[in-house]
């Protein structure tokens, strides 16, 4: 898989955090470097990560047109306090580079598997991408973090994120773990049918411990492999958009009130990003 290259427009104290993580990652290349002060630079890093400060300092960059020039950018963090790296440099949103704020930049390539006393961490990241003014986030990336953050926390083996056909009324999985991605196009969950489709229909979360009642969930194909799951709808403004499943596989009680808790708050932060992510898809189409 090839490393994202990402740069770095502006220097705030949460970017200079940011940076040592995104150095770690081994699927990120930092292109670049800019910052306003770049002779205080190194000092204010050895500050925050004093371990990390060594050699960063070649990553900077005098000029950041450099970053809109480079055709293999897939990313540019603003820590600008703004969208000015977009307003001066339009064409690089154009081409799809995305742009986003730090702490977006934390949530999707700075966190290493999410554990669950990271739950206010991720879930204020979450809220910073509801309010992002311009979600130019990728939406696949975005979809397959979110997932990656409920099984993380919940502690969860496998699940998915599925999104409603509302003229099909059925959902479709759009992201999973635990399903091999070419079956992802084929699964269809009809409302009102499974444990996802009875949810979905309902709009109330649901929490299984053991085997689910085949008859009452109007079960077509038995999962052999769940005796425990958490199953979430994703609404926003009175509408369902999908549904958040979660399982373990051999654990009847593997999931505790505080993962439903979890589990629904991040499913509404979920939909909020689900609902602009198609907005913003809209508008590029």
């Amino acid at each position: 898989m090839m490393r994202k290259r990402i740069a770095i427009y502006g220097t705030s104290e949460e970017t200079l955090q940011l940076i040592p993580l995104l150095a770690a990652n081994p699927d990120v290349e930092i292109a670049g470097i800019w910052d306003e002060q770049p002779a205080s630079f190194g000092e204010r890093l050895s500050h925050v990560a004093p371990r990390a400060a060594a050699g960063i300092e070649s990553w900077l960059v005098s000029d950041p047109a450099s970053f809109a020039r480079d055709p293999n950018l897939y990313a540019v963090i603003d820590a600008s306090g703004g969208s000015a790296f977009a307003e001066r440099f339009p064409e690089t949103a154009e081409r799809g580079v995305q742009i986003v704020s730090p702490l977006t930049a934390r949530l999707l390539w700075g966190y290493g598997a999410p554990a669950s006393d990271r739950k206010v961490d991720v879930l204020g990241a979450l809220q910073e991408v509801v309010e992002s003014y311009n979600l130019t986030v990728n939406t696949d990336e975005l979809f397959e973090r979110m997932l990656e953050i409920a099984l993380g926390v919940t502690g969860a083996e496998a699940g998915s994120l599925m999104l409603l056909d509302a003229e099909a009324r059925e959902l479709r999985v759009r992201v999973a773990v635990g399903i091999e991605p070419e079956l992802w196009a084929k699964i269809r969950v009809p409302l009102g049918e499974g444990i996802a489709g009875c949810v979905a229909a309902e709009a109330r979360p649901l929490r299984l411990r053991g085997k689910a009642d085949r008859q009452a969930f109007r079960i077509v194909r038995e999962r052999l492999d769940v005796e425990s799951a958490l199953s979430v709808p994703l609404v926003h403004q009175g509408r369902v958009l999908g549904v958040l499943n979660l399982h373990h596989t051999t654990r009847p009680d593997a999931f505790a009130d505080a993962d439903l808790e979890f589990a629904e708050q991040l499913a509404t932060l979920d939909a909020q990003i689900i609902a602009r992510a198609q907005e913003h898809e809209a508008l590029r189409t």
